[in-house]
């Protein structure tokens, strides 16, 4: 019971390696399911156009809170260029 209570410095980043090596473990292993069921589970064109409209209206709404913020100084020209270059690459699919 004392040696959990006192921990060295050493121990306290390898077990926070530890840790990150899971969460991108679990991450891996999450994209292979997702792009296996997806693989094999074909849906209907309606719900694929849903989807791809709330993935990116969600990429939008993150990209202008990150790039047209109040607090800093809001940088419009990058916003606008990965806009373009997002419409672009959806038009190509």
């Amino acid at each position: 019971m004392s040696e959990q209570l006192h921990l060295s410095g050493e121990e306290l980043v390898f077990k926070n390696i530890t840790m990150s090596a899971q969460r991108t473990m679990m991450s891996a292993e999450r994209t292979l399911m997702s792009w296996s069921v997806g693989f094999f589970v074909e849906l209907p064109k309606p719900i694929i156009i849903t989807l791809l409209g709330v993935i990116s209206g969600g990429i939008i709404v993150n990209s202008m809170v990150a790039e047209l913020s109040s607090d800093k100084a809001g940088r419009f020209l990058p916003f606008l260029f990965g806009g373009i270059f997002y419409s672009v690459l959806l038009l190509l699919l």
